[in-house]
């Protein structure tokens, strides 16, 4: 696989994630909170998290992890997390035949953590 390819399969993860807490029109660009290796201190963009991602054609994250967090007067906030595994094969992710790596985990919001989404 190719980075494009593995490209539009992150964005249509994202595109998932925002429809869970109904994020899916805003127009502003999600940040991205980066968990992982390295672990920015601060929120990226769609664009650095994808280099952070992409390993090469024959290597994958098994798992990343992406969520939509709804922010009150916040940009979208992505929460992503590639899993610990050793990188693989394509056709060892979590789900080859549709997202491949990208699995969507449930939305949290502001009143679920009793903290803001975005702290940093």
């Amino acid at each position: 696989m190719d980075k494009v390819t593995y490209a539009r399969l992150f964005q249509e993860a994202i595109q998932r994630a925002l429809k869970l807490p109904n994020l899916s029109s805003v127009d502003t660009e999600p940040a991205v909170k980066f968990v992982g290796r390295p672990n920015p201190p601060a929120p990226i963009t769609v664009d650095e998290a994808l280099d952070l991602l992409w390993l090469s054609p024959e290597q994958f994250y098994l798992v990343v992890d992406v969520m939509a967090f709804v922010g009150e007067d916040n940009p979208p906030v992505l929460f992503v997390r590639p899993s610990g595994h050793p990188p693989d094969a394509y056709s060892e992710t979590w789900d080859p035949s549709d997202l491949g790596p990208f699995r969507g985990i449930g939305p949290i919001s502001p009143s679920d953590t009793g903290r803001p989404a975005l702290d940093g």
